[in-house]
């Protein structure tokens, strides 16, 4: 689920191809128009494409189907032949996802940005857990100041959102 504290790296329309038993149908043939939000890991969640219907609904909704790239292999253009231009896909250990985007210009716009978001180099990884909490200790003794949020696990221990002290 997108969080208002979570900043999007980018989003906008794609193509996905049919899924499910209508991909395995010959006449079943036209690709989806979905609207894609990308976000990189961050202390609110895990680096991230989620995949609406439309616009309006990204703006309205909690519940989508999120595709994470925390696996992911190899995100690149596709150079097999399709009945659509512009195709890309996202590699990941379990699946192979294909879009297709408008123009060759945002399909590399796409590329690239998937490509930074999945395969975040050492810089960015300091800049998370700098931004993390956890990361940043109160003092050098295994002292640090965390702040719990509310969860299905924090209700069940009867543990309330807020700050704490952490004691390694």
């Amino acid at each position: 689920m997108s969080s208002d504290k979570d900043k999007c790296v980018k989003e906008g329309y794609v193509w996905l191809p049919p899924q499910g038993v209508l991909s395995q149908l010959k006449f079943q043939k036209s690709w989806q128009r979905k609207y894609c939000k990308l976000y990189k890991a961050s202390k609110y969640g895990i680096e991230r494409l989620e995949v609406f219907d439309s616009e309006e609904e990204a703006m309205k909704t909690s519940l989508m189907p999120i595709i994470t790239l925390e696996n992911c292999i190899k995100i690149t253009e596709d150079t097999q032949k399709h009945n659509q231009p512009h195709v890309f896909l996202v590699v990941t250990k379990t699946n192979i996802q294909h879009f297709a985007a408008n123009s060759e210009e945002d399909m590399w716009q796409w590329v690239t940005a998937l490509q930074s978001v999945a395969f975040k180099d050492s810089v960015s990884r300091q800049t998370i857990e700098e931004d993390n909490e956890l990361y940043c200790s109160s003092e050098d003794s295994g002292v640090f100041s965390v702040r719990l949020v509310a969860s299905e696990a924090s209700e069940r221990c009867g543990l309330p959102p807020g700050p704490y002290t952490l004691v390694v």
